[in-house]
């Protein structure tokens, strides 16, 4: 059942950030890290979405509404136009490009279940956003695009496509990191873990790496 589902940030997310951090370092590094705390497909769409509202400094309440259109896989995965639940609002396109549009970001703070389900500014974000399946393209993977195209009050149209998914560079990583385990570790003990992760095959033991999540 699709709500038995466990993406990522169903995990603490110091636990998610340091398994990445570490596998990013290791002599073959082949993670993605989930830059944002919802569904994988939704990214290059986030991605093309920021964008557009950078490049042409666009305010939320001058848009009449956004167009993404898609595969079917994608709808297949985003399948909450209208989320119950924290966990429904990372599988909600509507709410995770709605998210985007109010608050020109993704993150945690923006997918608690009060604003999924109780804040009528994200009720009202959510409705500006339209899904469009586009049958000419593949209903897998290699069909997956999502252009967006915001339609602003005024008449004028921005549209923009990111293909394919873009990295963090090791700077935007540690960055990241550093953003998410401030709540839970002391500065000393995320700059230190970071010097380890950094200098891994030089530890005797990893216990003392360990030690510091705790």
């Amino acid at each position: 059942m699709p709500d038995q589902r466990r993406d990522a940030f169903d995990f603490h997310p110091v636990v998610q950030i340091s398994c990445v951090f570490v596998k990013r370092h290791l002599p073959q590094p082949s993670s993605w890290l989930i830059e944002y705390p919802c569904c994988f497909v939704a990214h290059k769409a986030v991605d093309a979405a920021l964008d557009l509202i950078h490049e042409h400094d666009i305010d939320y309440e001058d848009v009449d509404f956004v167009q993404i259109d898609t595969n079917q896989m994608v709808l297949g995965w985003l399948q909450y136009p209208e989320p119950k639940s924290e966990h429904q609002g990372r599988f909600s396109m509507p709410h995770i490009l709605g998210t985007t549009l109010l608050k020109k970001k993704v993150w945690l703070d923006t997918m608690t279940d009060s604003n999924v389900v109780l804040d009528p500014k994200f009720i009202e974000a959510r409705n500006k956003i339209k899904i469009e399946l586009n049958p000419d393209w593949a209903a897998g993977t290699e069909g997956w695009r999502t252009p967006v195209t915001i339609k602003m009050k005024d008449g004028n149209v921005y549209s923009k496509e990111v293909n394919p998914v873009r990295e963090l560079s090791s700077e935007e990583l540690l960055d990241l990191y550093r953003e998410i385990t401030e709540p839970y570790m002391s500065s000393d003990h995320i700059e230190r873990s970071i010097d380890m992760v950094m200098n891994l095959e030089k530890l005797d033991k990893i216990d003392s790496l360990i030690e510091l999540y705790k």
